[in-house]
């Protein structure tokens, strides 16, 4: 009899754990190209819990891949951060309240998104850097009397769960509310963020940055989920080794922008420039970034050989797929996930016209080709 009332009670104590059992649920929200290749690679690492998702490149995720997940719910609204996401994420959040943990997975454009959800203390927050713009867009206690202005920003940060609207949505607040124990920050360099005053450098020394880059995550996945992301981005590997990964020599890839910097003829003498230094070690091909070429360019393209990348594939995760490529053209975000000894060239003046922390890491220690237009 009392091995029964035993077995008993461990079936209900067991029972009853189950039932207490906490679930977790994310909710991604990502806009830029970095932070969507962060969220992809911790979305296929997720994808057995429910998720929410939200982003603004429709052209590069296979929506429907990610529909045929029944875990994973995407936006109705896609591409429009409003009101009516903010309810969307609340009745995600509403439908999954029982015994739950929320994380949430955000474009440090979103960060303060926190605030503006129906959640209690069942949540975390992490945030994704949006690449060179995470070095570049000053923060206003980075200069004299910074402290003071620091200490202004964070009074009005702790005052945020009692009064928040969208119009708060300022960066200012980003690194305070990454020193919170529930928050962390993914940037690759902080070191690369300093202000004019000790006592500011002291309170960025306390924010829980995250280093590791998103080549790091990738080779932290397994094969099936290296697999689920390729096919939520629409790659196919065997495709891309016969159509444009066929030589034997090592590749070479221009990374293309849409920029005003240069007239349409001073981009063909550069990539000219290219193809007659590199042509006979490497195998050259072309990454459209963030545009479409022309077709006087895609045939100009064509005479040289030089074929082109599908376009909205972020070069990021083509560079972890095909490690050992070699990369050139205008300075930009990925450059961040790049090795920088695979850089060989870059469409710049000097070391000095690049960006943080582009122009740290690239110094003189490494050969960098600096290709401008040849004036005539």
């Amino acid at each position: 009899m009392k091995k029964i009332i035993a077995l008993l009670l461990v079936f209900l104590l067991v029972g009853c754990a189950k039932e207490k059992e906490v679930k977790d649920y994310y909710i991604y929200v990502t806009d830029s190209n970095l932070s969507t290749v962060y969220t992809l690679l911790n979305l296929v690492k997720t994808d057995d819990n429910k998720s929410f998702i939200w982003y603004t490149d429709t052209d590069l995720i296979n929506t429907d891949y990610l529909n045929a997940n029944k875990n994973i719910k995407i936006s109705k609204n896609i591409g429009k951060f409003d009101k009516n996401l903010i309810k969307e994420i609340n009745e995600f959040i509403k439908d999954n309240n029982s015994n739950s943990k929320f994380h949430l997975m955000l474009d440090e454009k979103y960060y303060l998104l926190e605030f503006e959800l129906n959640l209690k203390d069942n949540y975390d927050v992490t945030i994704f850097s949006n690449g060179i713009d995470s070095y570049n867009n000053y923060y206003d206690y980075e200069f004299e009397n910074g402290y003071e202005i620091y200490k202004k920003h964070e009074n009005e940060f702790n005052g945020f769960k009692d009064n928040f609207d969208l119009d708060n949505y300022d960066h200012n607040y980003l690194l305070i509310s990454a020193k919170r124990d529930n928050t962390r920050y993914y940037l690759q360099y902080p070191e690369y963020i300093t202000a004019y005053e000790d006592k500011v450098n002291d309170e960025i020394k306390k924010v829980n940055f995250v280093l590791d880059d998103p080549k790091t995550i990738y080779n932290s996945l397994t094969t099936d989920q290296r697999a689920s992301l390729l096919k939520i981005i629409n790659v196919d590997k065997k495709d891309y080794d016969n159509k444009y990964f066929t030589s034997t020599k090592p590749f070479l890839v221009i990374i293309g922008s849409n920029t005003s910097k240069y007239t349409k003829a001073e981009m063909k003498d550069m990539i000219k420039q290219v193809y007659d230094t590199y042509k006979d070690n490497y195998t050259i091909l072309y990454n459209v970034n963030d545009y479409s070429l022309t077709k006087a360019e895609q045939e100009y393209l064509d005479e040289l050989n030089i074929k082109v990348l599908p376009e909205n594939i972020p070069m990021e995760i083509i560079t972890f797929i095909y490690s050992d490529l070699k990369i050139g053209g205008f300075p930009n975000s990925l450059l961040l996930s790049t090795k920088t000894e695979d850089v060989i060239f870059l469409f710049a003046k000097n070391n000095e016209e690049l960006d943080i922390p582009l122009n740290k890491m690239i110094n003189e220690k490494y050969k960098i080709d600096y290709i401008q237009p040849i004036t005539k």
